[in-house]
């Protein structure tokens, strides 16, 4: 029943029970990881509920490499409605189409769940508000520039965000909650009309591998009441077994320190920065979810992510940058969390470099080369796509989600709702305008990111700073800099910053895995049309909950430090000044020509790489720019990788891909199973203890 060129053809739609399972599903998840990010007795930052923490050298509590698993945690929320059809009666089991769109219809729920984690726009502005407020110092900005669809400019009714203990006063918040619903409905809508138009290139074209959807295919499989007689269960194999063990085993002791406190701290590794005699991250760690994920990865991305990290953080920075002086020299005695961040990371601190930005320069550009060279790659294919604009039809759309030209349609009514939202919070529609000519192909370049790589490696490795776009730098450009009620607030630069920032950006980004419904669809016979309903519905119904869910959580309990990350009266006061006096001190702010062309040379490499491959092949065809994100991106996962590759080259010279299959798969599965059972058992331990006053 397959097309060898459009894949599945559409055989099964949307029934009502996998509406009821999903929404359920869905809505729960939402619930319980927002209500547990406050009510859960964490005795300390860092360890979140409902989350895999995985902690890494230097341990301790460094929270750059502290594993704050949002992505691990989709997956999670994918397995989790997959793992409860098993235990289904025969009668009431749900089929193979049915669990992928219910997969499918968690991938928002991350996303919008984390709207309690300081890092989301949502939770920054509201917190914002309220401490610009509460400070003489920048009262009359709030109240002057503010837009009231923000919240209320009134401190009595958000000081109990931070006191707890208080009632929602529902209707001073009505309109700001609709305002927010409909900013966040618009831009998620751009991407998933973005994801109809990609997908018949990513999925049946180009095929590419999608790995966090292979956990979750492997899992419906096994568990679909339609499930294929000559697939062996997997879970009658010893290596998964063998790898649900030692990862459970491995969650339990880094655990257990948040259960005892004073059990000792257990992270697998050694980092030798603090020996190293000029600069250099020489952090050699063991990551159990990194080993789990990588053997879903291809190998040419394993490959590049470990190969490049070793050349360019210990090998180039003291045979190369610091000698020429690109790179200020490190004394002995610095982690590598400082020195990967603010040395290699950014350059930041070396006076007159020619690679300001760091390495995060050329990643910029990386990533956005990675969105736009299919456009010349692949241009027959959006010659015909670009048809639909003039409200042609196009030779194949009929196994589209929509017809191509109601996916235009739908992203220029996205796109004009959304720059509508951002006039009514006095934001100028052509500053929008700029932001989504940056923003979006951005994002499609972390949605390929995701198609090629799993993007959560992103967060396994410890921090998104290259995902983070400064657009401070572009203010100056702009004149936003020197018109106060234009310069001001962070949350109005960004919707231009913010939403492709670490939390703001990176967290709502997850919306973006509607390709990987995609995918799950094309796996198992799962109509698209169907997958882009149910994908919808998740959007928009998640937000209805998970927006005043949230607001009703601070209002209940009150908001920490630990929950907002913005609650300093000087934030909302530095993003109120003009740029220039602010932000424009830190050097990687503000682009020199060496910093631009370095991001230059980040989009034009995706191109060069392609042709290296087409035309040279050799050692190219092992080289992958996704894998080169990785390691710009994750200290913690090159030596994990590299383990996964010599493991899968092992087991290919003695039995080829048969024995790796049979090894490596059911190995990987079991890491991921483990993570299932330990995220929620871990959480129920915690409240035990807390309740029972056994901490400490």
């Amino acid at each position: 029943m397959k097309d060898p060129e459009a894949g599945w053809i559409e055989l099964r739609g949307i029934t009502p029970r996998t509406i009821i399972f999903g929404l359920i599903s869905m809505v729960l998840a939402v619930t319980l990881i927002e209500y547990t990010w406050f009510a859960s007795p964490y005795p300390e930052k860092g360890a979140w509920p409902f989350m895999i923490v995985w902690r890494g050298p230097p341990m301790a509590a460094e929270e750059g490499f502290i594993t704050r698993n949002f992505y691990f945690t989709i997956i999670l929320c994918m397995l989790y409605p997959i793992i409860l059809n098993l235990f289904l009666p025969k009668k009431l089991k749900l089929n193979g189409w049915e669990l992928a769109f219910v997969a499918a219809m968690m991938t928002p729920v991350i996303g919008v769940a984390g709207f309690s984690d300081g890092g989301f726009i949502a939770v920054r502005t509201i917190t914002m508000l309220r401490a610009g407020l509460a400070a003489a110092v920048t009262r009359d900005y709030v109240m002057r520039y503010a837009s009231p669809l923000f919240g209320p400019k009134n401190i009595d009714l958000l000081n109990p965000i931070i006191t707890g203990g208080s009632t929602v006063p529902w209707s001073e918040w009505l309109l700001p909650l609709t305002w927010w619903l409909l900013f966040y409905v618009s831009f998620f809508s751009i991407l998933l009309f973005i994801g109809v138009v990609l997908r018949r290139l990513w999925v049946d074209i180009e095929s590419l591998p999608f790995p966090l959807v292979a956990p979750v295919s492997i899992i419906i499989h096994q568990a679909s009441a339609d499930k294929p007689s000559n697939i062996p269960s997997i879970f009658k194999s010893p290596y998964f077994w063998a790898g649900f063990i030692i990862a459970f085993v491995l969650f339990f002791l880094q655990g257990a320190r948040l259960l005892f406190p004073g059990f000792p701290v257990f992270a697998p590794g050694i980092d030798l920065t603090p020996l190293a005699i000029t600069t250099g991250v020489y952090l050699f760690a063991v990551n159990p979810l990194a080993i789990g994920l990588g053997v879903f990865l291809p190998s040419p991305v394993l490959l590049t992510a470990s190969i490049t990290y070793i050349l360019l953080f210990m090998i180039l920075p003291s045979i190369l940058w610091v000698p020429i002086g690109w790179l200020a020299p490190l004394p002995p005695g610095r982690n590598c969390w400082w020195t990967w961040n603010r040395f290699i990371g950014k350059f930041e601190f070396t006076e007159g470099t020619p690679l300001r930005g760091g390495y995060m320069s050329f990643a910029w550009g990386l990533i956005i080369g990675l969105a736009l060279y299919p456009l010349v790659t692949n241009w027959q294919y959006f010659k015909r796509i670009f048809q639909g604009l003039l409200w042609k039809r196009v030779e194949g759309e009929e196994r589209e989600p929509l017809p191509y030209r109601i996916a235009w349609l739908g992203i220029i009514i996205s796109v004009l709702i959304y720059l509508a939202t951002l006039a009514l919070v006095n934001i100028p529609v052509h500053y929008g305008l700029l932001q989504l000519i940056v923003v979006i192909p951005f994002w499609v370049g972390l949605m390929r990111y995701t198609a090629e790589a799993g993007f959560g490696v992103n967060v396994l490795g410890g921090w998104s700073e290259w995902s983070s776009i400064p657009y401070q730098f572009l203010l100056p450009w702009t004149g936003m800099d020197k018109v106060a009620d234009v310069a001001a607030p962070w949350m109005a630069t960004t919707f231009m910053h913010t939403n492709t920032c670490w939390g703001g950006g990176g967290n709502m980004y997850t919306n973006a895995f509607s390709l990987d419904g995609y995918k799950l669809a094309s796996l198992h016979g799962a109509s698209n049309k169907g997958m882009f309903i149910v994908q919808y519905i998740a959007v928009i119904l998640s937000l209805i909950v998970g927006i005043p869910l949230m607001l009703w959580l601070y209002y209940t309990f009150g908001a920490t430090p630990s929950r907002t990350g913005v609650m300093n009266e000087l934030a909302w006061y530095f993003s109120y000044r003009p740029v220039v006096e602010g932000v424009l001190h830190n050097p990687v702010w503000t682009p020199n020509a060496n910093m631009i062309a370095n991001t230059i040379f980040g989009f034009i490499f995706p191109f060069i790489l392609y042709y290296l491959k087409r035309y040279v092949g050799g050692v190219f065809n092992y080289a992958s720019a996704a894998g080169i994100l990785i390691a710009l991106n994750a200290p913690n996962v090159w030596l994990s990788f590299l383990i996964v590759i010599i493991a899968k080259f092992a087991l290919n010279r003695i039995g080829g891909t048969p024995l790796e299959n049979k090894i490596l798969i059911p190995f990987g599965m079991g890491i991921f199973l483990a993570g299932c059972l330990w995220a929620p058992l871990n959480l129920g331990l915690n409240w035990l203890f807390a309740m029972m006053g056994w901490y400490g």
